[in-house]
């Protein structure tokens, strides 16, 4: 049996094709532990639950993930009123959405629930190490020096953000697969060849100008400098 989903990529809803077939890679979005889940929360939740028991039955070999998100403007506002920290603040929501899940009867993620905040440091480490990668290419094509003196890493990471979304519409996933499947040697050669047609000429930087004065310190005995932690340290003895 067949499943047509809503594609939020291509603004269609579409037939449900796994990029490589039996397996099926698949995050949702979990609860923000500010506070207890309500109904809404879980209608998201048991929704989720129903699509992967289909995509179970169906033979895929799912691999699932729903993050939990443990840290936002509310949880640090209201950790601090409390005078507890994040982590302390957040462990009985944690717990509770845990229950709640137990007594709905829905499944949990083979995956587990990674947290946000760790999630998010993983996936910087994961964009940086990219951007490395990229950089060390563009070095052994045009030379260090060059790329090293004349690339703006600005103009270069807002041509990929510009231009992803395109190129995840025009070319498929398939397409990419067969990155996945290469050796460190094969897939060295390939960057390099189309590293060769990157004009470096497009990411120049800008000149540099001279450096302005140094603007007048507004602090001073009459108006002495207060640093944010001592604000907070202020509110949590309140």
């Amino acid at each position: 049996m067949s499943i047509r989903l809503s594609n939020t990529l291509s603004g269609k809803v579409e037939e449900f094709a796994p990029m490589a077939p039996p397996e099926v890679r698949m995050y949702s979005c979990g609860p923000t532990v500010y506070d207890y889940g309500h109904i809404g929360n879980f209608r998201t939740f048991v929704a989720i639950d129903i699509l992967r028991r289909f995509l179970k039955q169906s033979r895929y070999k799912l691999h699932h993930v729903m993050n939990i998100t443990d840290v936002d403007d509310r949880i640090i506002e209201r950790a601090a009123k409390q005078g507890v920290g994040v982590r302390q603040y957040t462990e009985k929501f944690e717990k509770a959405f845990l229950e709640d899940m137990e007594s709905l009867h829905c499944e949990h993620p083979a995956r587990g629930y990674p947290k946000a905040a760790l999630f998010a440091f993983c996936v910087t480490l994961v964009a940086y190490n990219v951007l490395a990668v990229l950089k060390a290419t563009l070095r052994v094509v045009h030379g260090t020096q060059k790329v090293q003196k004349e690339m703006s890493l600005h103009h270069l990471t807002t041509e990929i953000r510009e231009t992803h979304r395109g190129m995840m519409i025009a070319l498929r996933p398939p397409q990419w697969l067969l990155f996945r499947g290469m050796s460190a040697k094969e897939l060295a050669a390939a960057l390099r060849e189309l590293a060769r047609g990157v004009d470096l000429a497009k990411y120049k930087k800008a000149p540099t100008k001279p450096k302005k004065p140094k603007t007048a310190r507004q602090s001073g005995a009459n108006r002495p400098h207060v640093s944010t932690a001592k604000l907070l340290a202020e509110r949590r003895k309140r």
